[in-house]
């Protein structure tokens, strides 16, 4: 949105503002010539775009039938014309060196795991098992999440659990493949290059993944309800989700492993076109 915002304007001087929580995520954005927070925002601005209820009023109101992904729908409700600029976010020179670091101390290839989303219909019902299962097939998982997961998922991974924002986003960097229902930790990772299996379920991938320059996988089939993708009037339970059986997740990861030769791999063999380095050194 703020690419498609700062290509229609004649030489722009960009400030975002954001809540302090999330700020951090748009350090380094050659894009922001600004950030903030609301409190402290100057609206004395030749263009003042609001972004914060546009693409959740626009899925709403039209669902089931959501055919716009969320950058679309952010700028054409501002008036301006979604140039598919691919969302990024940007790490600095070290904190890139800390993902690889991190990396060079586990076992490849890394496998990222999003534990869960903040609405509950979202979730994956067997992560757990999920998690077993690709830590048998693959060097390491780790485990995206807010707070401690269950003795099970804990067990069998590695844990990224309540870190800084920075430091967060960088462990996500270092990963092969990122598995997730449809959470943050998805478009955190597409945004940084890594390619993604989206268990979308009640969503649909289609739309949330459209605009990202990254490979992307999801269940190739579900058990039909009639109704997936339901987006917010999800069946309760989702059954789309709990006939989905781990071993097509674990399968559908195994080759996107193959066909990209290991994400992190390939970025570095790119030149770091996905993960762009700004800031120090």
């Amino acid at each position: 949105v703020i690419s498609s915002l700062r290509h229609s304007l004649d030489d722009p001087h960009v400030t975002v503002s954001i809540r302090e929580g999330l700020l951090p995520t748009f350090l380094h954005n050659p894009d922001i010539d600004h950030l903030t927070t609301p409190t402290h925002v100057d609206r004395d601005v030749d263009v003042y775009a609001d972004c914060s209820t546009s693409a959740a009023a626009y899925e709403t109101g039209v669902q089931p039938n959501v055919e716009k992904n969320r950058p679309q729908a952010w700028t054409e409700a501002l008036g301006y014309e979604w140039d598919r600029s691919p969302p990024k976010l940007y790490l600095s020179r070290s904190e890139w060196e800390f993902s690889g670091e991190r990396r060079w101390a586990l076992e490849e290839p890394i496998i990222g795991v999003g534990y869960k989303s903040v609405d509950e219909w979202r979730n994956y019902p067997h992560i757990d098992l999920l998690i077993r299962k690709l830590s048998k097939a693959f060097g390491t998982v780790v485990v995206f999440h807010d707070k401690t997961p269950s003795p099970a998922a804990s067990a069998r991974a590695e844990l990224c659990v309540g870190e800084p924002l920075r430091d967060y986003i960088a462990q996500v960097a270092m990963c092969d493949v990122l598995v997730s229902p449809d959470t943050a930790h998805v478009h955190v990772a597409a945004a940084l290059g890594v390619p993604v299996y989206f268990i979308d379920g009640p969503t649909d991938a289609k739309v949330r993944m459209d605009g990202y320059a990254v490979d992307y996988a999801r269940p190739s089939r579900y058990t039909k309800c009639g109704r997936q993708p339901s987006w917010y009037k999800p069946c309760q339970p989702c059954w789309c989700l709990w006939a989905l059986p781990p071993k097509e997740i674990v399968r559908g990861v195994e080759q996107i492993v193959r066909d990209s030769g290991g994400g992190f791999a390939q970025r570095v063999r790119m030149g770091l076109d996905y993960v762009q380095t700004s800031g120090e050194g």
